[in-house]
């Protein structure tokens, strides 16, 4: 019973990879001190310009996307199908962060903070932050080469949640979360199966809390953890 408890914490708490600390502070982003690194800071996700294709085949920005949407999605092969949205971690924001706009030959582009997960061409995950020009990446029409990355600042950070392990942003498929996508998929599958069972649930204010406090305080853990393992090999890189 307690390993069990023990495991369901951790998932639990991983939940911040996909949330980070959510919209707790997106009133107080303008007293920031922005001297800092932000790579250390950021929302992991992406900005909500971007959008998702509606089955309808119409385009809509992830700022205003709704649970229950039909969205275009992908499976961990690559295979594109719909699914409803189930959940959204942030509300309607102006939170400021760093985002890596990878653009690529195609014409296509997407902005995501620097260690959301993008899906490589050799069907391996990768941080934004680690993408270049020359990168492949997997789209809705196949492998694409990355032209160009610009590193800036926006604000609004978005993402969506599906039944399915992939999303399709601007006709790229992602992952819709950061830093680990398998245990914070597993994390949202509780999200799933309330979708399937009382959907209107997850609109309320005490299960939106719960979910930006568990993430608040997994961020706290992940970037101390972070910082431990700079200071021990500060030129590995984390996959």
């Amino acid at each position: 019973m307690r390993s069990s408890t023990a495991r369901l914490l951790l998932i639990g708490s991983l939940s911040l990879l996909a949330v980070g600390r959510a919209a707790e502070d997106d009133h107080d982003h303008d007293d920031h001190d922005h001297d800092h690194d932000h790579d250390h800071e950021e929302d992991p996700c992406f900005h909500g310009a971007n959008t998702l294709t509606l089955e309808s085949g119409a385009s809509k920005p992830l700022s205003e996307i709704k649970v229950g949407d039909r969205v275009l999605v992908a499976d961990a092969s690559g295979r594109t199908t719909i699914s409803d949205v189930v959940f959204l971690p942030h509300d309607q924001n102006t939170k400021e962060a760093t985002f890596f706009e990878m653009n690529l030959v195609s014409g296509k582009h997407v902005s995501a903070t620097p260690n959301h997960l993008m899906k490589a061409c050799d069907g391996t995950l990768m941080f934004a932050k680690s993408v270049g020009a020359g990168s492949c990446l997997l789209t809705v029409n196949g492998d694409e080469k990355v032209e160009s990355v610009i590193k800036t600042r926006k604000q609004g950070v978005y993402t969506a949640v599906t039944r399915e392990e992939f999303i399709v942003v601007n006709g790229v498929i992602a992952s819709p979360y950061a830093h680990s996508h398998a245990l914070v998929h597993a994390y949202y599958n509780i999200h799933r199966v309330l979708h399937g069972v009382l959907p209107s649930l997850l609109h309320t204010p005490a299960v939106k809390y719960v979910n930006l406090l568990v993430g608040s305080v997994a961020f706290k853990t992940l970037a101390a953890a972070a910082a431990l393992s700079a200071t021990v090999d500060p030129l590995q890189k984390h996959y």
